[in-house]
């Protein structure tokens, strides 16, 4: 009822704390992609791998660590050039005229972006699903790379699951979580891939060489706080290169 109390303690502590807001953004929401000016998908991974390995290096990580982070920095927003994506940000523009090629980032500062595709709304879409997916899917095997690029909003973790307020493929065999859905594309990306990438949801199911037992394997080989460290590291250069982007933005580079 009172929780512990400790030798020392003078007063109870309540045994429910008092409700309090929080600003942990919903399963949908993006708004470090609104950031006051159009930033190119191109642009964007490449500051932010950058600074994934300056951080690195500054802290003196093995060569193996630096790599994984400075790759994932280069991936982990690939999954925006998602349709669903690339529409929610163009719809933020208003009048707006859009640059040309695909964004990362809008002019337009919003808190919420909603998703939809030509074949109807994604809700929940998460774009860093996405990406870890083409990694996987162009033929690289290192699974920190892809935990690190799925994580780094954590929101995708250990697992791969369809989430209650998602819209069904009108295939029920179809799978779907996330908002991503089996056989969705990605456009060709500079310096990354030149064909297109048909998205396999097939890590989300269980068994030997599924999302789970990967992410599962690295936890073991490298323990949940050494993970938890290099998780903060890729999230940090996100926000750290989002924030020049942004100062970029109010000094006037795309005026």
């Amino acid at each position: 009822q009172l929780g512990w109390l400790g030798a020392k303690a003078k007063t109870a502590v309540p045994a429910k704390p008092p409700e309090s807001k929080t600003n942990e953004p919903g399963m949908g929401d993006d708004g470090e992609s609104c950031i006051g000016r159009w930033v190119s998908l191109d642009e964007h991974l490449r500051d932010v791998s950058a600074e994934a390995e300056r951080v690195a290096l500054a802290l003196a990580l093995e060569p193996r660590l630096v790599k994984a982070l400075s790759v994932a920095g280069r991936w982990h927003d690939v999954g925006k050039a998602h349709e669903a994506f690339q529409t929610a940000l163009r719809k933020t523009a208003g009048v707006q005229i859009v640059p040309d090629g695909l964004q990362a980032k809008s002019a337009i500062d919003t808190s919420r972006l909603t998703y939809e595709t030509t074949s109807g709304p994604r809700p929940g879409f998460r774009h860093e699903l996405a990406s870890a997916l083409a990694w996987l899917q162009k033929g690289e095997s290192d699974d920190l790379v892809a935990y690190l690029i799925a994580a780094h909003h954590g929101k995708v973790r250990l697992s791969i699951r369809s989430m209650p307020n998602e819209r069904k493929p009108d295939d029920e065999e179809r799978r779907f979580a996330r908002g991503v859905w089996d056989d969705d594309v990605l456009p060709p990306i500079e310096g990354l891939f030149s064909d297109e990438t048909s998205l396999d949801l097939g890590l989300m199911q269980l068994g030997e060489g599924s999302w789970l037992s990967r992410t599962l394997a690295l936890r073991d080989q490298w323990g949940p706080f050494r993970l938890a460290l290099l998780e903060t590291l890729i999230r940090t250069a996100d926000w750290k290169a989002s924030e020049m982007e942004r100062h970029d933005a109010l000094v006037g580079v795309n005026a």
